[in-house]
Parts: C-alpha cells; structure tokens; sequence
C-alpha cells in the first residue's frame, strides 16, 4: 500500500464519509465513499474486521503462525492477537491490543474473535472461542486500564450503536433445560454480564432492536 493511499483514507476517516471494511483472502480492505478499495494489509492471516463506532479505526484478529506452544487449548505453533488500525494517522500502522497468551483468569487463551468497541470506543469486547466445550466466552477489555473481564459464556454478540440500548450487549446464549437438551435466547445486557430482558428467540428480533433508534419507527 502507497503513503497516497494512507493519507488518502485518513482524510476520508477525519471528514466521517461513509466506509465499510472486508476481508478477502485473509487481507483487509476499505471501500471507500467513491467505490475505491484500498488494500491496508498483507499476509493472508487477517479476519473479522469492523470498524469502530466513529469510523477512524479498524479493529481485527491477526493470527501469528510458527510461535512458542504454551498450554492452553490453543493449536500447538499457532497463536492470536486483537489489533486495530487507526485511519486518521498519516501513515496508519497495526497496533497490537491484546496478544495471546492471555485471559481474565490468567490460564492463557491462544485464540480470539469477533472483537467490537464498545459505542464510547472505551471497551473492547471479544469471545474466546475455546472458553469451554459448550459455549465460548465474551470478555471485555478496558483500553485505559488494561484490565480484561468475564461477561458472560455466548455463542455470538452484538453492541448496539445508537438507540436506548446504546452501552447495552446483545448475546446469543443456548443454557441447558431441566432434564436435558438446549436452547437458544437472545438476551440483553449490561457491560457487566447482567441481563436486563430478553430480546427473543431468533435473530430476526436481534435485527429490529439494533435498527431502534429511538424514534419508534424500527420494525418491531
């Protein structure tokens, strides 16, 4: 990628124009207001990309082949980091958040994913895919601390971006029923794993209470 593209993205990000991000073949890409996709990384070892709520970063996963094993369930050479770009520096640069080994408890987790700021962009959230054999845990990770938290044990999680539910989590859980089998609820709560009501039972009453923005013209 050119020093032009960099700084051409930083403007784009410091005027607040509308982007999206993706991942193609482990790469991430901007699209830009006018159709124009720039390339920001190389390798092949990138995913689930977001950008942040203000639109100036880009948070992600980036897996670092051939490191030291350490305990834990983690593939034996293989390990992950939560790293973010910021687009309003002149030349953005990869900056590592949280690089794994590393947990709320200390026992060393080697895998991430689907990390999210929170909508104050002063939290990270993220799941650790191999909590437990059942269910994957959310954790959240305070920028100005440091200081990484359990929330809760979820499938999948959203951070609603405006709205009365602005600060509030929505997760996908499956707990298990009396005398055998699971199912899945969709639940909303608070930062600290606290659930506050639940949203539904499928993904479709996920998707009207992310468009609600107060208003009360989101479909209910």
């Amino acid at each position: 990628m050119t020093v032009w593209s960099f700084m051409a993205v930083a403007c784009l990000a410091q005027s607040g124009r509308a982007q999206t991000v993706s991942i193609r073949q482990g790469d991430i890409y901007l699209t830009l207001e006018n159709g124009k996709d720039v390339q920001l990384t190389s390798g092949g070892a990138d995913s689930d990309a977001v950008l942040s709520p203000t639109g100036k970063k880009i948070i992600f996963v980036r897996v670092m082949h051939d490191q030291p094993d350490a305990s834990g369930p983690g593939r034996p050479g293989d390990r992950g980091e939560i790293v973010y770009i910021e687009l309003n520096s002149p030349t953005p640069e990869v900056h590592v958040l949280l690089d794994a080994p590393a947990d709320a408890t200390g026992t060393g987790f080697q895998w991430f994913s689907s990390p999210r700021y929170s909508f104050d962009e002063g939290l990270v959230y993220f799941l650790v895919p191999d909590y437990s054999p059942t269910s994957p845990g959310l954790f959240s990770l305070d920028l100005k601390s440091g200081k990484i938290l359990f929330v809760v044990q979820a499938q999948k999680f959203w951070v609603p971006p405006a709205g009365p539910y602005k600060g509030d989590l929505v997760v996908w859980q499956n707990p298990t029923l009396v005398g055998g089998g699971r199912y899945d609820v969709f639940n909303l709560i608070k930062p600290s794993g606290e659930v506050i009501g639940v949203v539904g039972f499928d993904e479709e009453k996920v998707k009207a209470l992310l468009e609600d923005d107060g208003s009360g013209s989101a479909p209910r």
